[in-house]
């Protein structure tokens, strides 16, 4: 009987020792991965980012384009024209902008998202077109916007709109169909400058 007590009560300890133990979870700790951020800019909207900070994705920006003077202008109306509005010429350009985020897997511990921002913008413009100085107005449909193009150009920041480009190109060809011969008048009726501020109020 004796014996049976203190067999029984070595058990109880080893029992109570061994719940009491520390347990050792570390390989069932579940580690989240560590997500690196990367921001990327298209020269697109690093160059409009200069002339508008903020800005949003999923917004449409509208901005103005202009080519400096020619000072080797032999046409006198041209020049005239050129020295009352301070440029050559002057286009429309409005864009979207874009922010597309891309996941990558890098190992079990580590992802990586790396985020571009972009400004896909289109040019709106008017010009006389032929050989001759008073040959009609002219407008093509809105070219791809490029910062290498508009390196030798200076733009200005405008406004915002909800336009869609082929809104903005049906009000442009309503311009030209109502004046349809180049006007050099430096109002601006009926010509790049006229054209670009009735598309300016309409946007």
């Amino acid at each position: 009987m004796k014996f049976f007590t203190m067999f029984t009560a070595l058990i109880s300890a080893l029992s109570i020792s061994v719940l009491s133990a520390p347990v050792n979870s570390s390989n069932h700790v579940v580690r989240a991965p560590v997500v690196d951020h990367v921001t990327v800019e298209t020269p697109n909207f690093k160059r409009m980012k200069q002339e508008k900070s903020g800005m949003v994705a999923g917004r449409t920006y509208v901005f103005t384009q202009t080519i400096p003077k020619n000072t080797q202008e032999k046409n006198k109306k041209v020049k005239d024209l050129e020295n009352a509005l301070g440029y050559k010429h002057i286009y429309l350009v409005v864009g979207h902008v874009t922010s597309i985020p891309v996941t990558k897997v890098i190992s079990k511990t580590k992802t990586k998202v790396t985020t571009t921002w972009d400004f896909i913008g289109h040019e709106f413009d008017m010009f006389q077109t032929g050989p001759h100085q008073d040959q009609n107005g002219h407008f093509e449909p809105p070219r791809a916007w490029s910062s290498g193009y508009a390196a030798s150009k200076s733009l200005a920041y405008v406004k915002e709109t909800t336009k869609t480009d082929k809104q903005i190109t049906e009000h442009g060809a309503a311009y030209i169909h109502t004046h349809q011969m180049y006007s050099y008048d430096p109002s601006g009726n009926g010509n790049c400058k006229g054209y670009v501020d009735d598309l300016l109020h309409f946007v």
